[in-house]
């Protein structure tokens, strides 16, 4: 996640240097207003106008949900690390055509997603889950700990992929189609 839109942001940057010179003015007269207070507040609303709004709040890359909606289809050239914050996303992993092993990093953080899997390619999928529910294709459901899900056709021999699921207070569920 970048935090570039605060200084791109040419309101936020106006209103803070406005404050800063009526605080200044105030202490000039002994009356002092609480600054980092007053910024902070000013902060908050900005980002509930900004999603109220449905403007961008936060710059995110590709395979980044936050604050939103999103399905992402997984091919072959992508990124390996996929990320569900404060969302619900789908990562569609059915149409990809296993060359060689896959290592992907799942994300999911007070969010609910699903993993869409192709039951003929060989899985292997290693879940870290933080009082959150995480639903495996062959009905295994772990809360807390971790679990280690193989598919039927899994060989340490063969290609495979390999995805590291971590989830913390949301919901995972990973489905063959």
């Amino acid at each position: 996640m970048k935090a570039g839109f605060i200084f791109s942001s040419s309101l936020f940057w106006g209103v803070l240097l406005i404050l800063f010179g009526i605080s200044s003015i105030l202490k000039s007269f002994n009356i002092h207003l609480p600054f980092f207070r007053v910024i902070v507040s000013l902060f908050f609303i900005y980002l509930g106008i900004t999603i109220l709004l449905g403007g961008p709040v936060f710059r995110t890359d590709k395979n980044t949900v936050l604050f939103g909606e999103r399905r992402i289809a997984v091919t072959n050239e992508a990124d390996k690390e996929y990320n569900i914050i404060f969302s619900s996303g789908e990562i569609d992993l059915s149409n990809l055509e296993l060359d060689n092993n896959m290592e992907l990093e799942i994300n999911n953080i007070f969010s609910s997603s699903r993993i869409k899997v192709d039951p003929s390619i060989p899985l292997k999928i290693v879940a870290s889950s933080a009082f959150s529910s995480v639903r495996m294709p062959d009905g295994n459901n772990i809360v807390f700990g971790e679990s280690i899900y193989q598919s039927e056709d899994f060989t340490e021999d063969d290609k495979y992929i390999e995805i590291e699921a971590n989830v913390v207070f949301g919901s995972l569920e990973v489905a063959e189609y």
